[in-house]
């Protein structure tokens, strides 16, 4: 155990006291980020800068979707919702974020479910600055794609070889599933229909996110939960989303 002063603090082996600071953040205010459910986060490049999405829903009945964006995880800014999304009301829960391009300018959103889980959805929605202004977010939210993945939640997303790459999830009927599927952000395509990690929902994936053709492409995907809510701790490589070893 390491010695301590009578202030607290840890005493250094010579003896002295090892001061130690802590900043505190300041918070964002209940009306720019309240308790946010279902949350999803991911980075967008405006501007000069990096912002954090974070999108989710809030607790009121029923419940409100909520869009903020952040340069430094303090200050917050409201982002606008499809038009399509806020006239229901609702909001959905667990919800594919991620974004497109090698620059990281455009948040798409797949899926997702309603709050009762009773409906899935297969949607797919691109987030478009009109102005790349550093701090102001003008833009509109529009659907894309007509051929997409079946309806689910709990999906892994992964950039790599130029694309934005979805792995797995659940929904109903026929989830969870290990499924492939890649997209420009026009269309989705499925690359794998049936990939030899088992089915699941959960889990997490990554990709060589600096990789800018299929040479190079590298995917793994980790964890999640089966059909029966167990754990699952295999880890699965592939260098083009068909073929996968562990």
């Amino acid at each position: 155990m390491t010695p301590q002063s009578a202030s607290g603090n840890p005493k250094t082996p010579s003896g002295g006291t090892l001061q130690i600071a802590f900043t505190k953040l300041a918070l964002p205010t209940q009306t720019i980020l309240p308790v946010i459910k279902s949350a999803r986060m991911t980075r967008v490049s405006v501007g000069d800068k990096t912002y954090m999405f974070l999108l989710g829903c809030d607790q009121s009945d029923p419940p409100n979707p909520v869009a903020v964006a952040s340069p430094d995880g303090v200050n917050w800014q409201p982002i606008a919702w499809p038009n399509q999304w806020t006239t229901t009301p609702w909001s959905r829960l667990d919800i594919g974020l991620d974004t497109l391009g090698y620059d990281y300018r455009q948040p798409i959103v797949f899926g997702g479910c309603s709050q009762d889980g009773n409906t899935y959805y297969n949607d797919t929605y691109l987030w478009t600055p009109s102005v790349y202004n550093v701090g102001s977010f003008p833009g509109a939210w529009s659907q894309v794609g007509s051929l997409a993945p079946s309806a689910r939640t709990d999906m892994a997303m992964a950039h790599s070889g130029g694309w934005l790459w979805m792995m797995g999830g659940n929904g109903t009927p026929g989830g969870p599933w290990h499924d492939v599927w890649r997209t420009f952000g026009s269309s989705w395509q499925c690359v794998q229909a049936n990939a030899n990690w088992s089915v699941r929902s959960g889990h997490m994936a990554c990709g060589n996110e600096s990789s800018r053709g299929m040479a190079d492409c590298q995917l793994v995907v980790m964890g999640g939960c089966d059909i029966n809510n167990k754990a699952l701790q295999v880890v699965w490589f592939s260098k083009d989303g068909s073929s996968w070893t562990s």
